[in-house]
């Protein structure tokens, strides 16, 4: 993972639609809270709005077309999900309880709780879970304060991730002294089969790179001034690859400036 850097202005739908949808939820449910709160009701979510095109398009664009959690290229695989960082009908604090309605439905259309992502991150790993340190301080409806949340997820727009994920080779480990990089690695299947044989091909690849950069920069200045030009121009073609790898628009760029650090 990666720090993701939104546009500060949301998409022209959300800014037209997004006041009034969310203010339609809320009035919903002061109405009948405990209907809502006890799953008897549920409260209609316009998919449209959140997951319209052009919102999806900034996300995307805005993540250099990269999941937000896995880092991995979507659009070549899958149309891409956009995601709810606090899930808008629902919520689990660990994987095998029960769904717990409404769900973060005033945030449904906030800009800030968007993210763009891969379709295996998003329906099989993460889903409705949000687990946080105190569950008794959960913001249950648009009344209470989010503010009193400890979330045990890392939100890449919010944070840096690095100050919670680090990678030692292809596998994603837990940084700094708290529990929210092992359970970000273990919700959102960091270190799953599949994904930890893409990281380490690319890695194969990046090593290999740097083997060849040593090498050249070993010979260049053995040769000082009889170096050829050739060597040269491949040591600086080597050099521009690797910085442009570990480049926000990478693939799997954090665990590429783990390797180059």
């Amino acid at each position: 993972m990666i720090r993701v850097v939104r546009p500060a202005k949301p998409p022209a739908i959300l800014q037209r639609r997004a006041p009034a949808a969310r203010d339609r939820l809320c009035k919903e449910f002061d109405a009948a809270p405990k209907d809502y709160l006890s799953g008897k009701k549920s409260l209609a979510i316009n998919r449209g709005i959140y997951n319209h095109a052009t919102v999806k398009k900034a996300l995307c664009e805005a993540q250099h077309g990269k999941c937000a959690f896995c880092e991995s290229k979507v659009a070549a695989v899958a149309y891409g999900d956009v995601e709810h960082f606090r899930p808008k009908a629902g919520y689990q604090q660990r994987r095998t309880d029960k769904l717990k309605k409404p769900g973060y439905y005033w945030l449904a259309y906030e800009w800030p709780n968007l993210l763009y992502v891969c379709p295996i991150c998003n329906q099989k790993h993460k889903g409705n879970l949000f687990p946080l340190a105190r569950p008794e301080d959960r913001a249950v409806c648009h009344h209470d304060d989010l503010a009193r949340e400890q979330p045990l997820l890392v939100d890449p727009a919010a944070e840096d991730p690095q100050g919670h994920v680090g990678f030692r080779q292809e596998v994603a480990f837990p940084r700094g002294s708290g529990r929210k990089g092992e359970v970000t690695i273990d919700v959102l299947g960091l270190n799953r089969p599949a994904l930890m044989e893409r990281r380490r091909d690319l890695l194969r690849k990046l090593k290999l790179l740097c083997a060849l950069r040593t090498l050249l920069r070993d010979g260049i200045a053995s040769q000082g001034s009889r170096a050829s030009s050739d060597m040269v121009a491949r040591l600086a073609e080597i050099d521009a690859e690797l910085e442009s790898a570990s480049r926000d628009r990478g693939e799997y760029a954090a665990m590429l400036r783990c390797l180059l650090a």
